[in-house]
């Protein structure tokens, strides 16, 4: 979702950085459900969320460059975080076949006890 979300502000900065948006009209969100009419006054400098509220003001390319980063950032995290699941399940596969082991195990060795009781039982 995060991903999308940056991917999405590099389309949308590199579409209005175009020189034929400059001047351009459009509806700038207030709220969730709210657009105050604007115009686009430098279309070459972006105000960009950093985190926890802080906005600096970037040139298109660096804007571009900083999501482009985040998303990189996302796509080796999401790599790393795949690699971490394939272990665990691998692990929790391995420990499954040794319980399953031992509870064969386990039931052979009763099977082989009631056997020689019987055997015993049949003898005495």
């Amino acid at each position: 979702m995060a991903k999308s979300k940056f991917t999405e502000c590099m389309d949308d900065i590199k579409t209005v950085s175009k020189a034929e948006n400059k001047g351009q009209k459009l509806l700038i969100p207030a709220s969730a459900s709210l657009y105050i009419p604007g115009k686009i006054v430098d279309n070459k400098k972006f105000m960009v969320d950093i985190g926890t509220g802080y906005y600096v003001e970037k040139s298109a390319d660096a804007a571009v460059s900083f999501y482009q980063k985040k998303v990189d950032k996302l796509n080796k995290e999401s790599v790393q975080i795949q690699d971490i699941i394939k272990e665990k399940t691998q692990y929790s596969m391995s420990i499954e076949l040794q319980i399953r082991q031992a509870a064969i195990k386990q039931h052979e060795a009763m099977s082989k006890q009631q056997q020689q009781q019987k055997k015993e039982a049949s003898a005495a």
